[in-house]
């Protein structure tokens, strides 16, 4: 028999193909003993032994009695940088896709998000290709749900890393710490 055709094999033949690749007796069970993990001693392993982000998240929650948006817990799980994520944010909110939810978006913003939608449409010269009043409101909800993003995900990460920096065992939360300051570089 060639060990390197596509051939099928059956009973016996299955078994001694087996035994001879596997070196293994056919006769005999598998060893169902469980395995000991091998302890990683790397430096990079050391450094590793504290709280997960996910970890940290929940005991920053029941310690402060506060919840993080559910933005802010997605970031600190795949940091990012927090401008693009905004901006991914805005793009496909709903207040950005429908004119009527846009129209209404830019109806109730509060004074601070609306002058910053203004001004940012300005810096970018959003104006001067004559767009319709759809299309401004549009780009105005944009900046808004912008604005609203980054700053509800910088209010939750500065409280985050205000309560760890307080923890008597800050090493603990080190990889929470690495994400935020990967966000807000």
């Amino acid at each position: 028999m060639n060990k390197y055709t596509n051939v099928k094999l059956t009973g016996k033949e299955l078994e001694a193909y087996i035994a001879e690749r596997f070196n293994k007796d056919t006769e005999t069970s598998v060893d169902t003993a469980p395995v000991k993990p091998v302890e990683k001693t790397t430096p990079e392993a050391k450094e590793a032994k504290g709280m997960s982000t996910t970890d940290t998240i929940k005991a920053y929650e029941s310690d402060t009695g506060s919840a993080m948006e559910c933005e802010t817990e997605e970031l600190l799980e795949y940091p990012r940088d927090l401008r693009d994520a905004s901006h991914e944010h805005a793009d496909g909110h709903e207040d950005v896709i429908y004119y009527s939810k846009a129209h209404e978006c830019v109806k109730n913003a509060n004074s601070d998000e609306a002058e910053h939608a203004e001004q940012t449409m300005t810096d970018c010269c959003c104006y001067e290709d004559s767009p319709s009043y759809d299309t401004i409101a549009t780009r105005l909800a944009y900046w808004i749900i912008d604005y609203r993003y980054t700053n509800e995900v910088t209010a939750d990460l500065d409280g985050l890393k205000d309560w760890i920096e307080s923890q008597e065992d800050e090493d603990e939360h080190a990889k929470a710490l690495e994400a935020i300051e990967a966000i807000l570089a």
